[in-house]
């Protein structure tokens, strides 16, 4: 993922995205929050907004991450010091 701080790789606003493209991409593509250029960076996206996505490849067992929940933890909190779920 690259991150274009002023805009002048992609041509867009400035902090926009650029990634490969997944087919989970898709909903942020059409709610407009990201953008599938043809003929820009071989099968990229551009996003205006953070991107947070995870995508699993080829995990091993097939059945053990399937429909499992996830628990995503913010490890920096409002004071800029490591939460690492200690309370």
């Amino acid at each position: 993922m690259i991150l274009d701080l002023d805009g002048t790789l992609t041509g867009k606003n400035v902090m926009t995205y650029i990634t490969p493209y997944y087919h989970h991409f898709d909903n942020l593509i059409a709610d407009n929050s990201c953008v599938r250029p043809e003929d820009l960076y071989d099968d990229s996206v551009l996003c205006s907004v953070i991107l947070r996505s995870f995508y699993f490849r080829n995990y091993i067992p097939k059945g053990f991450m399937e429909y499992s929940p996830m628990k995503i933890l913010d490890l920096i909190n409002a004071e800029g010091e490591g939460n690492y779920g200690n309370s």
